[in-house]
């Protein structure tokens, strides 16, 4: 592997590793699903701008729509709601 691509693949980890924690900080001061929806976006804008492919900087947006839909989502689950009714046998 060249150094080139190792620079890269650094940057965007590091990339992506500040734009999760400035990004959960935030959703630690708003919470819930609204609040995860940040760093969703924060992340799907920074994993396709720091990218350097012309291709997914055009695609930018929809990556942050989507990353904010799905940490939303997932924001949503760390508080259990759904996940009780697949390892409980009652309803209520």
């Amino acid at each position: 592997m060249t150094d080139s691509k190792k620079n890269t693949r650094l940057f965007m980890c590091t990339l992506a590793a500040i734009a999760m924690a400035y990004g959960w900080g935030y959703r630690g001061v708003v919470g819930h699903e609204g609040g995860a929806m940040v760093p969703g976006a924060m992340l799907g804008l920074a994993v396709c701008l720091g990218s350097r492919r012309a291709d997914w900087r055009q695609r930018a947006a929809v990556a942050g729509v989507f990353g904010a839909a799905g940490w939303s989502w997932g924001g949503s689950l760390s508080y259990m709601e759904h996940t009780m009714f697949a390892v409980s046998d009652s309803w209520p």
